[in-house]
């Protein structure tokens, strides 16, 4: 296993999900093309941290469990036990039992496909977002959908319930971040950016969100939630962001995508500098997750897979 930048040590866990159907690679930040819907990025908002370190490389230690599906991997999250992992592909959203690495479930109603997913804190609602541009509610347990959220003009390539669930947070290729009222189901915010939305992500405090964009200027906004005003940006240089994840204390945040290199970034949010940098996919990084114990990061990729790395340390 290659060195770790800083005093966490991380290395890959057993399993790595496979769902069958090639996907191609592309090119790095400022060359290629964007994720579907997406379109080149503007500047970033002035106060910008711009801050970055060299990230050391994590690589595989040991060969993964591979289980066969169907479709590549748009979006994973856990459920709140974190017995259950849910992803969006083609096909629908699929449940896998996490212990076993058994399929469980496919959720089918999109016209599209499900680029994002996203468990409720109470682990009883499933928020699915689509390239038919509307986001889904499906009740886990009865595996059934309840509700259709529209508004959104482009694919919905993000969806993030507020830790207390009363908001459901989802990002779109249109350009906005809209803010859903858990019980009403109603869009009660829209935040405009200039760019494509791509992903986006609650702290675990649910004081601030983080948005990912697509486009070349390979950057993270974090977003103040009460005042609305854009905090910070973070300068990632390597990836167009696909996908962020705050880690369970809030300290971290994951971040990945497609570039230079296909690897996931973990980046210190207080000092808005990054700490390592997690390879073994090889083609883009769509989306990344912890578990609620913060043991386990999830990344599904465009090659097909899921990966299961051990964050513990």
């Amino acid at each position: 296993m290659a060195g770790i930048a800083g005093s966490r040590a991380l290395r890959l866990s057993v399993a790595a999900l496979t769902l069958g159907v090639a996907a191609a690679t592309a090119a790095g930040c400022g060359g290629g093309s964007p994720p579907a819907g997406g379109a080149p990025g503007t500047s970033a908002p002035t106060g910008a941290a711009g801050a970055t370190s060299a990230a050391a490389q994590a690589s595989p230690s040991q060969a993964p469990v591979i289980l066969k599906g169907q479709g590549s991997v748009n979006g994973v999250a856990f459920s709140p036990d974190g017995k259950t992992l849910a992803a969006g592909a083609q096909l629908g959203a699929a449940l896998w039992d996490v212990a076993t690495h058994q399929s469980i479930a496919t959720l089918s109603g999109h016209t599209g496909d499900v680029l994002s997913v996203a468990f409720s804190p109470d682990g009883r609602i499933l928020a699915t977002g689509g390239s038919d541009n509307t986001v889904r509610l499906w009740d886990v347990a009865t595996r059934q959908g309840t509700a259709t959220l529209t508004g959104h003009t482009h694919y919905v390539h993000a969806v993030a319930f507020s830790p207390d669930g009363a908001t459901l947070a989802t990002a779109s290729a249109d350009g906005t971040v809209r803010l859903w009222d858990g019980a009403s189901r109603q869009s009660k915010i829209t935040l405009t950016l200039a760019v494509p939305v791509v992903s986006v992500a609650f702290s675990p405090d649910g004081k601030t969100l983080a948005a990912g964009t697509s486009g070349n200027d390979c950057r993270v906004r974090l977003w103040d939630v009460a005042s609305r005003q854009n905090a910070a940006v973070l300068d990632d240089h390597v990836h167009r962001i696909r996908s962020v994840a705050f880690s369970p204390d809030g300290k971290t945040l994951a971040a990945a995508g497609y570039g230079t290199v296909n690897s996931v970034q973990l980046w210190d949010v207080a000092k808005r500098q990054t700490t390592v940098a997690l390879t073994g996919h090889t083609s883009e990084v769509a989306s990344v997750v912890f578990s609620p114990d913060g043991r386990t990061l999830a990344s599904g990729g465009t090659d097909t897979t899921i990966r299961l790395w051990s964050v513990a340390g």
